[in-house]
């Protein structure tokens, strides 16, 4: 297994993330700019996240899969599918209120093709980025947005925006 690192792969208008490792904020920025690249460009329908290698994933990353999930439903009403088995990072996940906007599959078989892996950006609008993963997980629940907000107004503040939580 490779270590702290974001795979992906497109079949038939559906995208699988495969996150191994520790997966923290330095994976960050490219994880959002392959996000956004597919869904600007409409080349998926469909998402599923494999963190059945994951050892833990930070509140960043956390937001980004939060973004995906917002913006699946947008298109065509759909929940992306996590697979988790139910382990620490499960735990995290039901923490967040994942349930509810995610299909999480703790026991599947899948095996998928070859993979690449997501690129790496520009380090510049790391805090861009974590402003807005962690926007996404307080939209979906209160205990996140009591467990958030000190971290988003200060990145605001960072950032220079007027708006506090």
């Amino acid at each position: 297994m490779a270590e702290n690192e974001i795979l992906y792969s497109i079949d038939e208008y559906c995208c699988i993330f495969r996150l191994l490792g520790n997966i923290r904020h330095t994976n960050s920025t490219g994880f959002n700019a392959t996000i956004r690249k597919l869904f600007d460009e409409n080349q998926i329908n469909d998402v599923i996240i494999d963190l059945r290698e994951t050892i833990f994933i930070d509140s960043t990353n956390l937001g980004l899969l939060a973004i995906i999930s917002r913006n699946l439903w947008q298109i065509n009403k759909k929940r992306p599918v996590v697979l988790c088995p139910q382990n620490d990072v499960y735990e995290i996940l039901i923490s967040m209120d994942f349930q509810n906007y995610f299909t999480i599959m703790t026991d599947d078989e899948i095996e998928f093709e070859k993979m690449d892996a997501v690129s790496t950006v520009d380090e510049n609008s790391k805090a861009q980025i974590i402003l807005e993963a962690h926007e996404a997980l307080i939209n979906l629940s209160e205990s996140n947005r009591l467990q958030f907000e000190n971290l988003i107004d200060l990145l605001r503040i960072e950032l220079g925006t007027d708006e506090l939580v």
